[in-house]
């Protein structure tokens, strides 16, 4: 809708019935504008009025109408509240002085507006209505900071130099700038490569977004936040990563002279060649889009078998210039769509998390072309309000640390920003230097520890996300991005202080004590369950980066080489970099941008591993064996136990440790991750044995104490739950031994879980304690206080193991006292069972860990082989597989029950079997 309006024009509407009740405490307005010019210091005014008997004005804001393109705007009734206790019946929309018009797109009054991010067209209109935690509302506060003042006059010309290595260097990450396609290493040409295939689903989605310009007019399909419900047009981060990131990296590695020179000259034999050599060629000089193909054999001509080399270049050139044309009018549009300095597109909520990776790795790779085209100062802008960079400018800083989600998005993203800042003047020399200062203050807040809920960081060096340790996801990718920035400051003034790099090496090194290798406990997955993920085998090369100076320039501009400077960090690198295992190489081969957050593996971070790993080994430097030793992490509840190639984990939670995390789409039966959860992983392997995807047994976690439901029983309506009692965690032992052991405790009491209405289980009680002793390769398990009321007919029961049958035409095995016992033929063996003898029972799994049950009679130890049938982490899927499970059953509702068993992880000898039962 357009409308044209002349001074003090009113736009009414009337609402019947009226707005009352929960629709005027919750509910709002949503509404798109377009604008064809700003106009500065004119507002159209919006009013929810009643008007019975006489008007009152119950709602009220303004629209600042300083903006060019689309804007979205979301406002509660709420916000904007000027009279309580009264319904609303009228709208009125003023215009201002000026005359002008404005287009009305998807305007729509809606019961409940959240999520709603105000911004330079509608600032905030009640601070009191926003907490800090309301992150989607922080945006337009930081841009009201401002930056502090400079006390220098001359710009230090040594700073600006090492800015530009910076930048080289970060250029360098990207792709190696001395190597054309033809010359990549085999990984980076297999980055290369599969890459290529989101660059062709790239021009599709680009052409079926219909963006026409045509007398300094853009349309096209529009562009909506994450939280739109609207239909008909796409997400803004669905374009930045499918669209904008793959074809400008398509254009910024094709587009160099290196590659440009060596194209044309690897294919003008082929190119003069036969019909089949002619197509393969033209496939790689302009890729597998058709209309991009045709632009370049249109350029080339039809001289059939007498191109010359300064005719292909000449065509490879016109190729890129089109290439260039299509990413700039890409950019213009999605500026148009609202995508733009002081823009909220209606919501900001996890917007950064969409659009940030795409956008802002893109608009850094295509800076010169922006920079030709007069925009540059327009794009640091946007940069900087969607990068929050007036945070930055903090003296003192709201709280130690930041979060893992700004650690692994805008915590690069801001240094792209600053790298990209104009430095023509004097004043804009000082502003670069200034902006660069301030943002390494932030780095060395943000990775400093946090004592408190807060921060990434913990004292222990574990690392927070929603106030616990997420050793899955968020802190990993934390690391990865604080080791690269690291690595490209290094050696510069600009460099990370010895405090900071200290806490990225202990934060790197508890990873991998966390992890048997490269996949970290389903214990501290959060709300991506699973034993095997191999988090490690994705995140290694923070490994390399905090291990290295990254190079200086050499006299004719070119980078140099990099130098080892801790070949601790190093040694930990190598360890994790073997190219043999299937996730490594998976990762290393792997060049698609496979997520909206982050794109962090570049095609030239396979050249900057490969140096490293290269340099290692001419200094003699080898990869570290498997860590050795016992540690407690008590900001997690988890203690650590490792011998050999093995790692065993103990797991709880407490009054400061919430227990797991879920969401709408993730980890419905996650209730019981975290119920002393012992997990005995002897290696990578042997973690596939437990397969949460198939078959598995949501209530017989190893280790754990739990009520026996059905699978719907374990869905509660929260997550994050804390319970009643302080202790669960552990203490390191030092004395005797090779290497330190400990001890590991927990006191259980059931937590209010917020079950449905109705359900049994909201009056059910729950307690236990549990005390684990390890000895180097002995684990002792021992549980009392185990009471349960109120949860008939469900059992209470404390699971040794739950492994997964991998391979039918070559089962594995289990023994019971002895007596092998194959997974493809079903087995049950009550306690009765076990009422011979000394009443003892020694369990062997399939990963070769031994279990000495004493008493396992009355402690009513039982043993199932069997097909099993459960439901994926989502709830979407039945799922199947044969298990073998042992578990000790201590009946319905018990009081005061306990239980003791051993284990001893790869059954050392008979021997000494003995001796640690006698024990």
């Amino acid at each position: 809708m357009k409308w044209t309006w002349a001074s003090g024009d009113i736009m009414k509407h009337t609402f019947f019935p009226a707005i009352s009740g929960n629709e005027l405490k919750k509910g709002g307005i949503k509404l798109w504008l377009y604008n064809t010019n700003p106009l500065a210091g004119e507002n159209l005014t919006v009013s929810f009025q009643n008007n019975a008997p006489t008007t009152v004005t119950v709602s009220q804001f303004n629209i600042k109408l300083n903006f060019k393109g689309w804007r979205g705007v979301w406002v509660s009734y709420k916000e904007a509240i000027q009279t309580e206790n009264k319904d609303i019946n009228v709208m009125c929309i003023t215009a201002p002085t000026t005359r002008h018009h404005l287009y009305f797109d998807v305007l729509r009054f809606v019961s409940d507006v959240r999520r709603q991010s105000r911004d330079k067209v509608v600032p905030t209109l009640d601070p009191n209505l926003y907490s800090i935690n309301d992150f989607w509302q922080q945006t337009y506060r930081w841009s009201q900071v401002p930056p502090p003042e400079i006390s220098n006059t001359t710009p230090s010309q040594d700073k600006l130099e090492n800015m530009t290595l910076i930048e080289k260097r970060l250029e360098n990450w990207f792709v190696n700038q001395s190597q054309s396609i033809a010359q990549f290493p085999t990984n980076a040409r297999k980055r290369w490569q599969s890459l290529q295939k989101q660059v062709f689903s790239a021009y599709i989605q680009y052409g079926q977004l219909n963006i026409n310009k045509s007398q300094g007019v853009i349309t096209g399909l529009p562009l909506y936040c994450d939280k739109s419900e609207v239909t008909g047009g796409k997400k803004f981060g669905e374009v930045m990563q499918e669209v904008l990131l793959p074809m400008t990296l398509d254009y910024y590695v094709r587009s160099r002279d290196v590659d440009v020179d060596a194209l044309a000259f690897d294919q003008l034999s082929n190119l003069n060649g036969d019909v089949a050599q002619k197509k393969a060629a033209i496939k790689e000089i302009a890729g597998g889009n058709q209309n991009i193909q045709n632009i370049f054999t249109t350029a080339l001509g039809t001289n059939t078998k007498s191109y010359t080399l300064e005719k292909v270049k000449e065509a490879i050139d016109i190729l890129n210039t089109e290439r260039k044309k299509r990413l700039l009018l890409l950019l213009e549009y999605i500026e148009d769509q609202g995508w733009s300095d002081g823009s909220a597109i209606g919501s900001l909520d996890h917007e950064m998390n969409n659009c940030g990776a795409g956008f802002m790795n893109a608009v850094f790779l295509l800076k010169d072309e922006i920079t030709a085209e007069g925009k540059l100062d327009d794009y640091v802008a946007t940069m900087k309000w969607y990068n929050e960079f007036g945070e930055v400018y903090q003296d003192p800083f709201e709280y130690v640390g930041t979060t893992a989600d700004r650690m692994r998005t805008i915590s690069l993203f801001r240094l792209f920003t600053v790298l990209m800042m104009p430095n023509t003047t004097d004043d804009e020399k000082l502003d670069k230097i200034r902006d660069m200062e301030e943002l390494l203050s932030w780095y060395v807040n943000g990775l400093t520890p946090n004592e408190a809920f807060g921060g990434v960081l913990k004292p222990d060096y574990l690392g927070f996300h929603h106030n616990s340790f997420y050793g899955s996801a968020y802190f990993p990718h934390a690391l990865h991005v604080a080791s690269l920035i690291e690595f490209l400051l290094s050696g510069t003034p600009f460099k990370l202080g010895e405090d900071t790099s200290k806490h990225i090496k202990k934060g790197l090194e508890t990873m991998r004590i966390v992890a048997v290798k490269y996949s970290t406990p389903n214990s501290v997955a959060g709300r991506f369950p699973g034993f095997y993920r191999a988090i490690l085998a994705r995140i290694f090369p923070s490994y390399a980066y905090a291990g290295a100076t990254a190079p200086d320039l050499n006299d004719d501009g070119s980078l140099g080489e990099i130098t080892i400077l801790d070949s601790d960090k190093v040694k930990m690198f190598l360890r994790l970099y073997d190219p043999g295992n299937e996730d490594v190489s998976n990762y290393l081969e792997d060049g698609t941008i496979s997520t909206h957050i982050f794109y962090l593996n570049t095609i030239g971070s396979i050249n900057i591993m490969e140096e490293i790993s290269s340099k290692a080994a001419s200094m003699g430097i080898l990869a570290e064996s498997s860590p050795q030793g016992f540690w407690t992490r008590n900001y997690a509840s988890l203690v650590i136990n490792r011998r050999e190639n093995w790692a065993v984990t103990m797991k709880g939670f407490n009054k400061y440790v919430w227990d797991f995390e879920a969401s709408s789409t993730r980890n419905f039966f996650g209730l019981y991750q975290s119920h002393g959860a012992l997990l005995v992983a002897n290696s990578e392997a042997s973690l596939k044995t437990l397969d949460i995807d198939n078959g598995w047994d949501w209530t017989r976690h190893p280790g754990t104490t739990t009520i026996k439901m059905d699978f719907d029983q374990l869905i509660s309506d929260n997550r994050r739950y804390f319970q009643p009692k302080e202790l669960a965690g552990g203490l390191t032992l030092i004395g005797g031994g090779n290497y330190p052991t400990g001890v590991f405790g927990m006191d259980f009491s059931q937590p209010k879980y917020q079950f449905p209405a109705g359900s049994f289980q909201l009056d059910i009680t729950f307690e236990f304690k549990k005390s684990v002793f390890f000895a180097d390769f002995a684990v002792i398990c021992l549980g009392s206080g185990i009471t349960t009321t109120m949860s008939s007919p469900n059992i209470t029961q404390t699971t040794l193991f739950q492994t997964k049958l991998l391979n039918a035409s070559n089962p594995s095995s289990i023994l019971i006292n002895g007596e092998s016992h194959s997974l493809d033929t079903d087995l049950i063996k009550t306690p009765s069972f076990f009422n011979t003898g000394n009443h003892a029972a020694t369990l062997v799994d399939v990963n070769g860990n031994t279990y000495y049950i004493p008493n396992a009679y009355n402690q009513r130890l039982n043993v199932k082989i069997g097909l099993q049938h459960s439901r994926t982490q989502d709830d979407l899927t039945a799922t199947s597989a044969r298990y073998a499970t042992a578990w000790l059953d201590h009946g319905v509702d018990p009081t005061d029950k306990g239980y003791e068993y051993t284990i001893l992880v790869e059954g050392p000898s008979e021997e000494i079997h003995v001796g640690i039962f006698r024990v």
